[in-house]
This record gives C-alpha cells, structure tokens and sequence, in this order.
C-alpha cells in the first residue's frame, strides 16, 4: 500500500471514496456563451478564490506582485478582494497553466486571447467520448461518475485513460458553457474523483510491487497539485516502483526529512503548477542539497532552466517518460 504523507507529517493509507462536496452556492459559476464560466459579479477573498480556481494564496500573492496581475481590490481590513473580470481571467491563467504554458507567457495577455489560446491548446481525443461522463459531472452523480472511470481504466489501461480520459475531461470541465457543459464549480469535486480513482488503482497494483526503486513524491511549494501527484502514483506504481506521496503545500525542509527519515531511491518534484520556472528550480536547488548523497532528485511537468539538467536532476518533461526513466535508473544500478 503506498503511504500518504500529509503536512502535519501524519501517514495514512488512501481514503475511501466520499469526495467533501456542497452544492457551491456561494462561489458557484455559471456559464456564458464564450465556453468559460461566469463569476459572481461579487468580488471575492483570496481565500475563496484560491480554492475555487485550484491555485495557492502564495501564488496569487508572487503574481501580484512579479507580472503586476491579478490586480486586487482591498477592503476597510485591508484585505484583497478580486473583482469578477479578473477572477474570469485567472480561471483561463490555470487552464493554460494545467496545459503546459508559463505564468510569464499568459498573465499579460488579454482576456480574448487567453480563450483563443485556451481552446486551442485543450486536448481532446477524437476516439474518446466525454459526453456520458460530463453528463454525470454536470448532474453531479459523483458515485456513478467513479464507477463509470474505473470501467474505463480497467478497459483502456492506465496511461490511456490519463492521455485520453483524465486530462481532457479535466480541460473541458474548465471549458464549462451555457450550452450544457458542466459548471467550473464542479472541479474540485471531480479532482476528488479522479484521485480516488487513481488510488483505488495503486491499491490494485501495489500487491505485486516488489523491489526498487523507492520514490517520494511531491510538489514544489506554492502550487496546488493533488490530482497530479495521484496521477503521478499510479505511473510509478504502473512501473513496479514503491511510492510515499506528501501531500500538496508542504515545505522543502518537510520534504527533506522525509526523505532523509525513509528509505528512498529519489524524490520526485512535481513542478506542473509552480508559480513560476524560476521560483520551481530555486526549490529543486534547494531541496537538492537538503538530501542524503544516495538520494537522486527528478523533476516533472512545467519548464525549467537548463541549469537543473548540469546539476545532476533529471527532468520528466511529461508523465509519459516515467517508465523509461524507472528502467534506465533499473539498468545503471546493475552496471553500477
């Protein structure tokens, strides 16, 4: 069974299905005619904002002040609050950002682009059809839902149903319409889904994994990356590598004790969301030299200085390239 390893140092095994979700009355979105959700005309904290969208109250804080976006008003306390034209914009931001872009290279740009960009870059397999699932999601029949991904796991494998089901699917619910697409409000719940579905996928798997190597995974701080760390799992797990995972938002220092208190071939840095590359490689920097010699560093997801690759830190520019990278470390350590 892979271990979960939560900020507060606790382990636990995956949790049971039962994703915390309310009907979002508050914050739910509401479609318009462009392809991307409406806010409340509102404006909203940044705490709430933060969790709606997916990204960190630290990263709302770094963009404000390095791009000069999102551009926040301030109440009587003192506190942001974020009007509806730029809570819109910053939804676009994260949809490119989940596609591969850097904040530098989207933030500046004006809302007509972003969407230009956003449905170009949205991946969609033109074999696969969504319309059952976001049905489900838009009715929010999350058991069915659950159901239904794990039939189609088990029928296409697991790295088809990531390239082809579980990051497509996570694009057009961003993309939610009036025309019947799901709300955006629907995201952390389908988030809750997928990683159960990929955790109920290790426990299947973790059975008959055996041996090295042994990786910790985690994200660089300051980004949000729960669904892409279980994603990341279940591709280890799929190579017959033993995995701890850390839960999104711990530290550097948290994550070199854990690796320095077990016993791990090398930490994977997930980088996929950081604010930005150059924050994510001063992390990697970092944590490279808080780990014991015998402990590798990867990196993986976003782009990152060239640096990283002549320091040592091997760099997984996408989840497709775990399992040659788990059998070429398998292959030096025979001749090593």
């Amino acid at each position: 069974m892979a271990k979960h390893i939560s900020a507060d140092g606790q382990t636990a095994e995956a949790a049971d299905w039962g994703p915390a979700h309310g009907d979002g009355a508050s914050g739910r979105m509401h479609g318009d005619d462009t392809g991307v959700p409406e806010p409340s005309l509102s404006p909203v904290g940044i705490g709430a904002l933060a969790h709606e969208i997916g990204l960190t109250k630290d990263t709302l804080r770094v963009w404000e002040r390095r791009y000069g976006f999102p551009r926040p008003l301030r109440n009587t306390g003192g506190e942001r609050l974020y009007p509806a034209e730029q809570v819109r914009k910053l939804r676009l931001v994260k949809q490119l950002l989940d596609a591969g872009h850097r904040p530098g290279n989207v933030l500046l740009h004006s809302e007509p682009v972003l969407r230009a960009m956003v449905r170009q870059s949205t991946p969609v397999s033109p074999h696969v059809d969504l319309a059952p699932l976001l049905e489900l999601i838009d009715t929010e029949r999350w058991t069915a839902l659950r159901d239904e991904l794990m039939w189609r796991l088990v029928r296409v494998g697991i790295e088809r149903f990531i390239d082809e089901i579980a990051i497509p699917l996570g694009a057009r619910v961003g993309q939610a319409s009036a025309g019947g697409s799901p709300s955006a409000a629907h995201a952390p719940a389908l988030g809750q889904v997928l990683q159960d579905v990929f955790r109920r996928a290790v426990r299947l798997l973790t059975d008959v994994v055996r041996g090295r190597p042994c990786a910790l995974l985690a994200a660089v701080p300051g980004a949000a990356h729960d669904v892409q760390l279980a994603m990341m799992e279940v591709l280890f797990v799929l190579s017959r590598c033993r995995c701890a995972v850390m839960s999104a938002g711990v530290s550097i220092d948290e994550i070199a004790d854990a690796a320095r208190a077990s016993d791990v071939d090398m930490v994977v840095l997930s980088m996929a969301a950081a604010p930005d590359a150059e924050s994510a490689a001063r992390a990697a920097s970092e944590l490279q030299t808080r780990l014991p010699p015998q402990v590798q560093l990867w990196t993986s997801g976003g782009n990152v200085p060239r640096r990283l690759a002549q320091q040592g830190i091997q760099h997984l520019v996408s989840m497709t390239h775990i399992d040659g990278a788990v059998t070429q470390w398998r292959q030096h350590r025979v001749l090593s």
